[in-house]
């Protein structure tokens, strides 16, 4: 079963349901969900850069996150490095 690691921005709406959405969109695309990362871009530095070393260390095949907005609205870094899926508008951004 290919790895998958959930990505959330606390600092917008929706936390913690925002949780439970992740994982359920990751068993629906038959992905095991090996961490979900929830952060604020308030509190750590540079989120994106540890989701993407998260990705990595776990050979992660995609990153769920609720919206693009979530991951500052440019899916380019994550596809650097693994697909993408976002749960609204459910849209895979295939792995550069």
């Amino acid at each position: 079963m290919l790895r998958a690691v959930g990505y959330i921005n606390s600092a917008l709406p929706g936390w913690p349901n925002n949780e439970d959405r992740v994982q359920r969109h990751a068993r629906s695309l038959g992905y095991h969900l090996a961490r979900v990362l929830v952060y604020s871009t308030s509190t750590v530095d540079d989120p994106i850069a540890r989701l993407l070393n998260t990705a990595r260390n776990y050979d992660a095949a995609a990153v769920i996150t609720p919206t693009l907005e979530h991951i500052g609205g440019d899916p380019a870094p994550i596809r650097a490095v693994c697909d993408l899926e976002i749960i609204y508008p459910a849209t895979t951004y295939a792995r550069t």
